[in-house]
Formats: structure tokens, sequence, C-alpha cells
């Protein structure tokens, strides 16, 4: 069975779905980061002498 669409819905849903997709690697994006200022900053606690090299984190 097929389901007749017009090319203006199609091509609607597709922005769509492409804008929810790049929202969700965004956020994905940020966590992981937030993740990993969170893991230095615990590492550089933990960790006696820590030298810190300034490379931008």
């Amino acid at each position: 069975m097929r389901i007749p669409l017009r090319s203006e819905e199609v091509a609607v849903t597709l922005l769509l779905i492409g804008i929810f997709a790049w929202v969700l690697l965004a956020v994905f994006v940020c966590s992981l980061g937030r993740a990993a200022k969170a893991g230095d900053r615990l590492e550089r606690e933990r960790v006696p002498g820590w030298v810190d090299l300034g490379l931008g984190r």
C-alpha cells in the first residue's frame, strides 16, 4: 500500500528530522565536553603535583 505524499510534505518532514538530529548532536557534544571538563577537574584535584600545561582545557 502506497501513501500518496506531496513533495512539500516530504521536504518539510525531512527538514524537521534534520533539525532534530542537529539539536541532538549538539546536546550530545556539549554533554561530552562538560563530562570531560568535570573528569579533568577531578583528576587534577586527585593527583598531587599536577602540572597544568595550559593546553586550553
